[in-house]
């Protein structure tokens, strides 16, 4: 057997110019990021700060008393006055507000920059703002009156202003047609209205208002396997609104008119009679309740044909989930109501309070 030279197979030398080729590669993939996001981040401040693409409506503002820039920024943020309460703090590390807050109103609009937003809430608060007061239970009518009094605009202004916003409101399109459209959906609260203010920017606050207490309340939940639409628990609700003492007894008072309902029993309601008959000073006679109405619920079975006040949302609420109690009867009296199971219990309170 021969003896064969182990030979060692030659190995390649390791190049050493190839790993900084690769660092070079990484750390330029790296800086062009981080240049886009800069760039982006740059650009989307540049946006922000501008006002650019938000709403050009003008709303007003309030500073309270004691309140800081950082705390602003947050508060602005959440009533869309900007979109970025980082953005704006940011602002105000490169750009030092001139002059401290001032506690007060002021007219600001989305659409202002950052520089403008700070200018004015460091100005002077305006002066040129005043409320408007709806309370509940009122007819549209009513309110129209209420609001034209307050503003100075004519009830017919108003109204047609009312008719311009209808397609803006998903709860006003599909309504039955009738003389008092807008009847129920007309929220009452006080409002703060700028002097001059248009009559369509006056109504809008009730309605806006209306979906505002709509979305808060749980309204839609309610409205799942109801027996009542939308506009029929609005019916309701207006007829609990100006039959109940307190809130605490709307859900009991729901509860009559709900089992009447059930049972086919008319609703017989003094509140829609005096809703037909468009005085309230005087008592309600035989001969009122046998007007012949779709309003007047002592003449028309069910429901009257629409609301007949407008109301707050607890009497929404009450007509969407009523007490379940054995009444089908109850009066006002001394400033409560008393109810009743039968006929005959109903008249003896009507002896006793009455």
């Amino acid at each position: 057997m021969k003896n064969y030279k182990t030979v060692k197979p030659k190995t390649e030398k390791k190049s050493g110019k190839k790993a900084p080729v690769v660092f070079l590669c990484i750390l330029l993939a790296v800086i062009l990021a981080a240049s886009g996001s800069v760039y982006f981040v740059f650009d989307f401040y540049q946006r922000e700060s501008s006002g650019g693409g938000r709403a050009e409506n003008t709303v007003t503002f309030n500073v309270p008393e004691g309140m800081s820039f950082s705390q602003i920024a947050k508060k602005l943020e959440n009533e869309g006055f900007i979109g970025s309460e980082l953005c704006f703090k940011v602002y105000l590390k490169l750009n030092s507000p001139r002059s401290s807050l001032k506690a007060g109103k002021f007219n600001l609009s989305p659409n202002m920059s950052y520089g403008e937003i700070i200018e004015v809430i460091t100005g002077k608060p305006i002066e040129n703002v005043y409320n408007i007061t709806v309370i509940e239970g009122l007819t549209q009518k009513e309110i129209l009156k209420t609001v034209s009094s307050q503003s100075g605009h004519s009830e017919e202004s108003l109204l047609a202003a009312l008719d311009s916003l209808k397609e803006e409101y998903w709860f006003l399109k599909d309504l039955p047609e009738r003389e008092q459209y807008y009847e129920g959906y007309l929220y009452p609260d006080t409002y703060e209205v700028f002097v001059g203010e248009t009559p369509a920017g006056i109504m809008k606050k009730l309605l806006d208002n209306f979906e505002k207490k709509y979305n808060a309340s749980g309204i839609a939940k309610l409205l799942e396997n109801n027996r009542f639409t939308l506009d029929e628990a609005v019916t309701l609700g207006s007829i609990v609104q100006c039959e109940a003492a307190s809130v605490s007894e709307m859900k009991d008072i729901a509860g009559v008119f709900v089992n009447r309902l059930k049972i086919n029993m008319k609703l017989e309601s003094c509140v829609t009679v005096y809703y037909v008959r468009g005085d309230k000073t005087r008592p309600l006679s035989t001969a009122d309740t046998k007007i012949q109405s779709p309003y007047n619920t002592y003449y028309c079975e069910g429901l009257p044909k629409g609301p007949i006040s407008n109301m707050r949302i607890e009497a929404l609420v009450a007509a969407l989930s009523p007490a379940d109690n054995p009444y089908y009867y109850f009066i006002g009296a001394g400033g409560r109501t008393i109810f009743a199971k039968t006929y005959a219990e109903h008249q003896k309170n009507i002896d006793k309070y009455l």
